[in-house]
């Protein structure tokens, strides 16, 4: 087997190619930290917009009071919980 002896023009272009990727390696760190910077200030926007539309749609909540009712399927199932209490279990069942 025969070895190769790189020219200098080869170890030129290898040296700069390197230093191309290292460089956008660089590039591309700094563009994820952004993107999950933005991603997050998203996240917290979004939040902010689903409880000012549930404050319209189901009035003004109170942190103290617990997690929000959010759907209209919970809220019916704690008005119908209150109509109609669960019966207690029977004694030794």
């Amino acid at each position: 087997m025969t070895t190769h002896q790189p020219t200098p023009e080869q170890l030129e272009r290898l040296q700069t190619a390197h230093l191309g990727a290292t460089q956008t390696d660089a590039a591309v760190a700094e563009a994820r930290a952004k993107l999950a910077q933005a991603l997050a200030e998203h996240s917290e926007a979004t939040a902010t917009l689903s409880r000012a539309i549930a404050d319209v749609l189901y009035g003004p909540h109170d942190d103290s009071e617990g997690p929000r009712k959010g759907t209209a399927y919970e809220l019916s199932n704690d008005m119908a919980r209150a109509h109609w209490p669960t019966p207690r279990a029977a004694p030794g069942g």
